[in-house]
Protein backbone atom coordinates (compact mmCIF):
# COMPACT_ATOMS: atom_id res chain seq x y z
CA UNK A 1 0.00 0.00 0.00
CA UNK A 2 1.57 3.22 -0.71
CA UNK A 3 3.06 5.87 1.82
CA UNK A 4 0.84 9.40 1.96
CA UNK A 5 2.45 12.04 3.84
CA UNK A 6 -0.45 14.86 4.93
CA UNK A 7 0.81 18.20 3.07
CA UNK A 8 -2.19 20.14 4.28
CA UNK A 9 -5.30 19.30 6.36
CA UNK A 10 -7.37 20.56 3.52
CA UNK A 11 -6.11 17.32 1.28
CA UNK A 12 -8.76 14.35 1.04
CA UNK A 13 -7.39 11.24 -0.28
CA UNK A 14 -10.32 10.55 -2.72
CA UNK A 15 -11.19 6.60 -3.89
CA UNK A 16 -12.89 7.18 -7.19
CA UNK A 17 -13.12 5.27 -10.21
CA UNK A 18 -13.09 7.12 -13.28
CA UNK A 19 -11.47 7.76 -16.39
CA UNK A 20 -9.10 10.76 -16.82
CA UNK A 21 -8.46 12.64 -20.68
CA UNK A 22 -5.25 15.32 -20.91
CA UNK A 23 -3.65 16.57 -23.38
CA UNK A 24 -0.88 18.95 -24.53
CA UNK A 25 0.52 20.68 -27.64
CA UNK A 26 3.71 21.74 -28.45
CA UNK A 27 5.58 23.39 -31.27
CA UNK A 28 8.06 20.50 -32.95
CA UNK A 29 10.83 23.69 -34.46
CA UNK A 30 10.44 27.02 -35.63
CA UNK A 31 10.00 26.03 -38.99
CA UNK A 32 6.50 24.42 -38.21
CA UNK A 33 3.22 26.54 -38.55
CA UNK A 34 1.52 24.10 -36.83
CA UNK A 35 1.82 22.71 -32.98
CA UNK A 36 2.23 19.33 -32.32
CA UNK A 37 -0.41 17.50 -30.09
CA UNK A 38 -0.82 14.81 -28.07
CA UNK A 39 -3.63 13.06 -26.05
CA UNK A 40 -3.32 10.90 -23.18
CA UNK A 41 -6.12 8.54 -21.19
CA UNK A 42 -5.22 7.10 -17.05
CA UNK A 43 -8.04 5.11 -16.02
CA UNK A 44 -8.34 5.50 -11.68
CA UNK A 45 -10.20 2.67 -9.78
CA UNK A 46 -10.80 3.58 -6.15
CA UNK A 47 -8.42 6.41 -6.15
CA UNK A 48 -5.53 4.33 -7.76
CA UNK A 49 -3.87 4.47 -11.53
CA UNK A 50 -4.64 1.49 -13.17
CA UNK A 51 -2.01 0.42 -15.44
CA UNK A 52 -0.04 2.44 -17.42
CA UNK A 53 -1.49 6.30 -18.24
CA UNK A 54 -2.37 5.01 -22.70
CA UNK A 55 -1.45 7.47 -25.78
CA UNK A 56 -4.72 8.00 -27.28
CA UNK A 57 -3.60 10.24 -30.23
CA UNK A 58 0.07 11.71 -30.62
CA UNK A 59 -0.24 13.97 -33.90
CA UNK A 60 3.40 15.98 -35.05
CA UNK A 61 3.43 19.65 -35.75
CA UNK A 62 3.88 20.35 -39.68
CA UNK A 63 4.54 23.13 -41.81
CA UNK A 64 1.26 24.12 -43.67
CA UNK A 65 0.68 23.49 -47.32
CA UNK A 66 0.78 26.15 -49.93
CA UNK A 67 -2.94 26.94 -49.57
CA UNK A 68 -3.08 27.22 -46.71
CA UNK A 69 -0.16 29.53 -46.15
CA UNK A 70 -1.68 31.88 -48.84
CA UNK A 71 -4.63 31.67 -46.70
CA UNK A 72 -3.11 32.32 -43.43
CA UNK A 73 -1.34 35.69 -44.96
CA UNK A 74 -4.78 36.88 -46.22
CA UNK A 75 -6.28 36.18 -43.03
CA UNK A 76 -3.43 38.07 -41.07
CA UNK A 77 -3.35 41.37 -43.86
CA UNK A 78 -7.54 41.53 -43.58
CA UNK A 79 -7.18 41.69 -39.86
CA UNK A 80 -3.98 44.26 -39.67
CA UNK A 81 -6.48 46.06 -42.31
CA UNK A 82 -9.20 45.94 -39.77
CA UNK A 83 -7.04 47.07 -37.00
CA UNK A 84 -5.69 50.09 -38.76
CA UNK A 85 -8.89 51.28 -39.53
CA UNK A 86 -10.42 51.01 -36.31
CA UNK A 87 -7.38 52.60 -35.18
CA UNK A 88 -7.74 55.61 -37.39
CA UNK A 89 -11.25 56.08 -36.48
CA UNK A 90 -10.14 56.04 -32.73
CA UNK A 91 -7.76 58.50 -34.06
CA UNK A 92 -10.61 60.48 -35.46
CA UNK A 93 -12.70 60.63 -32.13
CA UNK A 94 -9.91 61.85 -30.17
CA UNK A 95 -9.34 64.56 -32.38
CA UNK A 96 -12.29 65.59 -32.38
CA UNK A 97 -13.07 65.40 -28.55
CA UNK A 98 -9.22 67.41 -28.29
CA UNK A 99 -11.02 70.35 -30.98
CA UNK A 100 -14.56 70.03 -28.57
CA UNK A 101 -12.14 70.52 -25.84
CA UNK A 102 -10.15 73.32 -27.06
CA UNK A 103 -13.27 74.98 -27.91
CA UNK A 104 -14.96 74.50 -24.42
CA UNK A 105 -11.01 75.95 -22.73
CA UNK A 106 -11.82 79.12 -25.31
CA UNK A 107 -15.38 79.27 -24.01
CA UNK A 108 -14.58 79.28 -20.12
CA UNK A 109 -11.69 81.80 -21.07
CA UNK A 110 -14.04 83.89 -22.65
CA UNK A 111 -16.51 83.93 -20.33
CA UNK A 112 -14.43 84.34 -17.62
CA UNK A 113 -12.60 87.29 -19.07
CA UNK A 114 -16.01 88.87 -19.30
CA UNK A 115 -17.22 88.10 -16.11
CA UNK A 116 -14.55 89.94 -14.58
CA UNK A 117 -15.24 93.01 -16.80
CA UNK A 118 -18.92 92.88 -16.05
CA UNK A 119 -17.80 92.72 -11.82
CA UNK A 120 -15.51 95.48 -12.23
CA UNK A 121 -17.93 97.42 -14.20
CA UNK A 122 -20.93 96.70 -11.11
CA UNK A 123 -18.45 97.23 -8.71
CA UNK A 124 -17.42 100.89 -9.75
CA UNK A 125 -21.15 101.63 -10.06
CA UNK A 126 -21.65 100.38 -6.76
CA UNK A 127 -24.51 97.52 -7.72
CA UNK A 128 -24.06 94.13 -6.54
CA UNK A 129 -22.47 91.39 -9.17
CA UNK A 130 -25.46 89.00 -10.19
CA UNK A 131 -22.95 86.18 -12.02
CA UNK A 132 -24.88 83.27 -11.98
CA UNK A 133 -27.83 85.60 -13.39
CA UNK A 134 -25.32 86.82 -16.04
CA UNK A 135 -24.40 83.73 -17.21
CA UNK A 136 -27.16 81.58 -17.15
CA UNK A 137 -30.04 84.03 -18.55
CA UNK A 138 -28.12 86.70 -20.69
CA UNK A 139 -28.92 86.43 -23.81
CA UNK A 140 -25.47 87.33 -25.20
CA UNK A 141 -24.26 84.33 -23.26
CA UNK A 142 -27.28 81.90 -22.94
CA UNK A 143 -26.84 78.97 -25.04
CA UNK A 144 -28.36 79.44 -28.14
CA UNK A 145 -25.80 82.14 -28.73
CA UNK A 146 -23.50 80.04 -27.83
CA UNK A 147 -24.47 77.49 -30.14
CA UNK A 148 -24.85 79.84 -32.95
CA UNK A 149 -21.14 80.80 -32.55
CA UNK A 150 -19.73 77.51 -32.76
CA UNK A 151 -18.44 77.56 -29.51
CA UNK A 152 -19.41 74.07 -28.64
Amino acid sequence: MPQYDNIDEGWENVKTTCEVVFYTSYDYDDRTDRCGWVEYKAIFLNGLLQGEIELIEHTLPRNNTPEESAQILVYKEEAQARRQKHNEEQIALIKDCKKRVEQLAALQDFIYENLLDKINITKQRGIEPWIFDYVFNDNEYGLEHIKNENWI
